[in-house]
């Protein structure tokens, strides 16, 4: 149970979705996985794929990132982070080169919106 903004959450996972198939080299794989515990709800997206540089790694939520200079590989990620925090959320990320990547997206229980202070 949690409560949400279904489409931004939709436009969340199809994000994520879209640069795990992109990161794919070739035949690759890509997993979806879902878990809760007594306080969240996870949703976790495993590509085999390419894989993000560690320096790549730390700016991939800022706003505009971008891979090299004609390739928006991760464009949308600022957007999708900044809709699961709205939603007092967290999303990791993990990567090893060619090894692929792995990303965690942690959604909390509750049955109303909580107010900010």
């Amino acid at each position: 149970r949690i409560y949400c903004a279904p489409g931004q959450l939709n436009q969340v996972f199809m994000k994520v979705l879209k640069n795990a198939v992109q990161a794919l080299e070739g035949p690759g794989t890509v997993k979806i996985g879902t878990v809760e515990d007594e306080e969240n709800i996870y949703v976790q997206i495993d590509d085999t794929g390419r894989g993000i540089p560690q320096q790549e790694l730390d700016a991939i939520f800022d706003f505009g990132f971008r891979t090299d200079a004609r390739v928006k590989l991760w464009a949308g990620l600022s957007t999708a982070y900044r809709i699961v925090q709205d939603h007092g959320g967290q999303i990791q990320i993990e990567s090893q080169v060619g090894a692929g990547t792995q990303v965690q997206i942690a959604l909390p229980k509750r049955d109303r919106r909580i107010a900010a202070a």
